[in-house]
């Protein structure tokens, strides 16, 4: 329809869709879904002109394509009230020290141990916080942060020094958490806090937390934490029963504050115990994670013996006896203190690893359940191979269950809900002989967004209350861990392991794809819960699970390929889409001395560059079509740029001629077709062979290298496979010259961190530092 056809029928009093007023046009367009919106775009100039005008659709399309949500302002919460002595359990701040910004005259604490970044001369622009944004503020700032990471092209860059170790440590919404002062059970008893530069506020004049430093009264074996929830769960190393008569748990959880290590006032209870084992006392590692208020900690209870007989005395007759080693996960409404159900996982020779989906679900990494014999050797992968499951703890609702607390061991407690299997997903069959050693996943879950408009957000209470958006908990990548031992021949577990050939790995998949199992999963128990009605058991188990082989999953929704690092010390490796990785620099340099020694705390630095690798299935359909439009635009605006040069109608225009962008379906390798060069500032290229090496004498002069991967990666079979692997799953590799000196590198959703770790332990830690270059994005 003509825009004269539409003046003239509202002359004459036709009413027509265009004869409303367009923000009742733009209300239509948000009663639609995205797909539906890019569509009703298409169908005439003025719906374009109202849709790529609007902030509010500019800004909910730019939140789906880069799996953000956003984040509603609320005021300020009011002051914390003190905590009393009883409360606090006697945690000590330790005194800080404050220098004063030359730029505001505002005092900024530090402690000894900390050197923040010094004052550039001039005052670096920020946002000034507890100012509602518009959405088209929103959107420019989600766009600006976007473009940096397209490049890796940081916004602002500072470093700082930490001296001291930081073997505990978490770094979570901006706020880096490291754990000191080794006691003599080699425990940490104290916590630092250290916020991070952001683009917001790169020289930390009105940062979310202080720097500071806390002593708790217990040692720490490990912890998490949810700022936006003012919240930190910290773990206590080998605490006393609660009751006479009772075992000790193998952990106590101290649900605090993370403003004032105070008991948290919207827990019920100040603490909760995990259960002891039925092997009694042993070494334990453990992983904790919250989503929304539920608090899921998978404990692994194991002997050294148990190791050994793991790698490998079963070649001589030492097979590891399955009462030596257990393995347990339970969930707790941590506000509540209720306990949402417990699963015990089957015995394997590496420990388990697990992965919050939903605030009902979770994934873990585990081996394949079966019979098992003492002399079963249970190591070897061909034989128990390792899987991903998906597991819910959604409560029955013909059941009411009321746990005994404090828990009891597994065994001896019939009153907690035992969670239900969804789905179960096989990796790639192992050759015999292979022994798989490390299984895990990276990253946690990003932290769900409160929709209740009602009252203060706690995480005001650390000046987190200014966020704009936040990552999509349901979306992003998840990055799986996995080593194997590579036998030399046909039979390497009687050769032994030091004949056997290391190998690392890294198998990234959509998180998207997991949360769908998971909640088709859980369709399918509700279900089955109304079908059976009063006769259900409980177990709601009437064809609930599926498994799915490597061919229904992995070939065209992951990728399976070399590890980018190896050893790394620092595993705050990915967010969102995104993982980062150091690679050796490019640059022509002096070969590194070698260090001697047992005790150098890690690996020395070396001159790095940074490589990203971005899995957002619209990133890689955004850049493809860009370079498409480029390869036919002969010297005009191509297809992929809209009239006013502006992102909207780019990013618009592709997403519609590539409908899986939107509802995040992978790319379908078969149907891209040839890559050409995108003409820009940097390198951008299609690699046809994603695993080799970059040219260095090519690429040496070029600050950035930008291609998208395509083509598969094919594992050869060799000793390790039982035939050839082939994965697909595209991605955006992005490779920024940086010959930093660098052993370690980390990232969130604003920052990449680059580190250089040295020193070695001398008792006391004191000779351990890290130069931490924060790239704000």
């Amino acid at each position: 329809m003509s825009d004269s056809a539409t003046s003239q029928r509202a002359a004459v009093g036709c009413a027509t869709l265009f004869a409303l007023p367009h923000e009742i046009i733009e209300h239509v367009f948000t009663l639609l879904s995205i797909s539906e919106r890019l569509v009703l775009r298409r169908t005439c100039s003025t719906l374009r002109d109202i849709y790529d005008s609007s902030a509010v659709l500019q800004y909910d399309f730019a939140l789906v394509t880069t799996a953000h949500l956003d984040v509603p302002f609320r005021p300020a919460a009011p002051p914390a009230s003190p905590a009393t002595k009883d409360d606090a359990k006697g945690p000590a701040p330790a005194a800080a020290a404050h220098v004063v910004s030359p730029h505001t005259g505002r005092p900024r604490p530090t402690i000894p141990s900390v050197a923040l970044a010094p004052w550039p001369a001039a005052a670096a622009p920020r946002r000034v916080p507890g100012v509602a944004r518009s959405p088209a503020e929103k959107l420019e700032a989600l766009r600006a942060r976007e473009r940096n990471w397209e490049t890796l092209e940081a916004g602002q860059e500072r470093t700082f020094r930490i001296t001291g170790n930081t073997g505990v440590y978490e770094l979570q919404e901006g706020i880096m958490l490291m754990c000191d002062d080794y006691s003599i059970d080699s425990k940490p008893e104290t916590i630092r806090l250290v916020p991070l530069p952001s683009v917001d506020d790169p020289d930390l004049e009105e940062p979310p937390i202080p720097t500071k430093k806390d002593k708790l009264p217990f040692l720490i074996a490990d912890l998490t934490m949810d700022p936006t929830q003012d919240l930190i769960v910290v773990s206590e190393f080998e605490p006393a029963a609660a009751e006479p008569g009772l075992l000790d748990p193998i952990h106590r959880f101290h649900l605090l504050r993370l403003s004032d290590f105070s008991p948290h006032p919207l827990a019920s209870s100040p603490t909760l115990d995990f259960p002891p084992f039925a092997q009694g006392a042993g070494q334990t590692r453990q992983l904790l994670q919250v989503m929304g208020d539920t608090l899921v900690v998978l404990v692994s209870r194991f002997e050294m013996h148990w190791i050994v007989a793991g790698f490998n005395m079963i070649g001589a007759g030492m097979a590891p006896a399955p009462g030596n080693s257990e393995e347990e996960v339970v969930a707790w409404n941590w506000k509540t203190g209720r306990v949402l159900g417990r699963l015990p996982l089957p015995y394997n020779a590496w420990f388990s690893s697990l992965s919050m989906l939903t605030p009902t679900t979770v994934m873990i990494t585990t081996a394949c359940s079966g019979p098992l014999a003492t002399d079963d050797p249970r190591i070897l992968a061909a034989q128990i191979p390792p899987v991903i499951q998906v597991w819910s703890f959604l409560p029955c609702p013909h059941h009411k269950y009321t746990p005994r607390q404090p828990l009891r061991a597994q065994q001896e407690d019939e009153t907690s809900y035992r969670p239900r299997l969804l789905a179960t997903l096989r990796l790639p069959a192992f050759a015999s002989g292979t022994i798989v050693t490390t299984f895990d996943v990276r990253p946690d879950p990003a932290f769900p967004v409160r929709r209740d408009a009602a009252g203060p957000s706690p995480g005001r209470a650390l000046g987190l209350g200014d966020k704009l958006f936040t990552q999509d908990p349901e979306k992003g990548v998840l990055v799986f861990d996995l080593q194997a031992l590579e036998p030399p021949g046909m039979d390497g577990l009687l050769i032994g392991l030091e004949a056997m050939e290391s190998r690392s790995f890294e198998l990234f998949m959509l998180r998207e794809t997991l949360v769908g199992l998971a909640k088709a999963g859980e369709d399918r128990l509700r279900t089955s819960w109304d079908t059976l009605g009063a006769f259900d058991d409980g177990s709601g188990q009437w064809m609930i699970d599926r498994t799915l082989d490597w061919a229904d999953w992995g070939v065209r929704g992951a990728r399976l390929m070399p590890a980018s690092m190896r050893n790394r010390t620092w595993v705050c490796l990915c967010s969102g889409y995104r993982h980062i990785s150091l690679v050796p620099s490019r640059r022509p340099h002096r070969p590194e001395p070698v260090q001697q020694g047992h005790n150098i705390i890690e690996a020395p630095a070396r001159p790095s560059d940074l490589q990203l690798l971005d899995f957002s299935p619209y990133a890689v359909r955004r850049d493809l079509a860009r370079r498409r439009d480029a390869r036919h635009a002969t010297g005009a605006a191509g297809g992929a740029q809209d009239r006013d040069g502006a992102d909207h109608g780019a990013d618009a225009d592709d997403a519609h001629d590539n409908d899986g962008a939107i509802d995040g379906s992978p790319v379908d390798a078969s149907s891209v077709g040839e890559d050409a060069p995108r003409p820009a500032a940097r390198r951008a290229r299609a690699d046809d062979e994603p695993d080799a090496p970059p040219d260095a004498d090519a690429n040496a002069d070029v600050d950035v290298d930008v291609s998208v991967v395509v083509a598969p990666t094919v594992l050869p079979r060799a000793r390790m496979w039982a035939d050839d692997v082939v994965s697909a799953l595209p991605y955006r590799k992005v490779v920024r010259a940086r010959h930093a000196r660098a052993n370690g590198v980390m990232m969130d959703d604003q920052r990449v961190i680059i580190i250089n770790s040295t020193g070695r332990r001398n008792g006391d830690w004191t000779d351990v530092r890290q130069e931490m270059t924060v790239l704000c994005m």
